[in-house]
């Protein structure tokens, strides 16, 4: 991650950890593992629930540490949950998470490359898509059987 991207995430990574996490509502801290350095990285995003999973997407390289499952932390509302984390690169279904994330956070557009009131069509969403991948990240209590993060 280039130090302009780490100076730009500290602020929303303090807020996240703040009580004011609340302002931040659509945006969680994910805590992963570099698999290569053994360093420990954490960075905003913003997330969408499907069930029990939630789902992010990404262009930046960080989600390689992901590749093939890989334990995380979620730090959502202000609680702390261990996860499975893992990069999803199929197309369709990046596109499929990207229009659902264009969908139900209008601000979203900014993050992948939209213009100001830019609509994405499904062309424009699936050219955006293949620039990023899905994070898809499970939690799991400490026994191993699902935990309940907050929805």
């Amino acid at each position: 991650m280039s130090a302009i991207k780490r100076a730009m995430n500290r602020f929303p990574e303090m807020l996240l950890r703040s009580p004011l996490h609340g302002l931040m509502k659509n945006t969680l801290l994910i805590t992963f593992t570099g698999r290569k350095s053994g360093k420990t990285y954490t960075t905003p995003i913003v997330y969408l629930r499907e069930g029990e999973e939630f789902l992010m997407t990404t262009d930046s390289p960080w989600w390689k540490n992901l590749r093939g499952g890989a334990p995380v932390i979620l730090r959502i509302r202000g609680e702390e949950y261990p996860a499975l984390g893992e990069a999803v690169t199929d197309e369709v279904e990046v596109a499929r998470v990207l229009k659902r994330m264009l969908d139900e956070h209008p601000g979203y557009g900014k993050h992948v490359g939209l213009e100001s009131g830019e609509r994405a069509d499904r062309a424009r969403v699936e050219e955006l898509a293949r620039e990023r991948v899905v994070i898809r990240a499970r939690p799991a209590g400490a026994d191993g059987t699902a935990a309940n993060p907050p929805k």
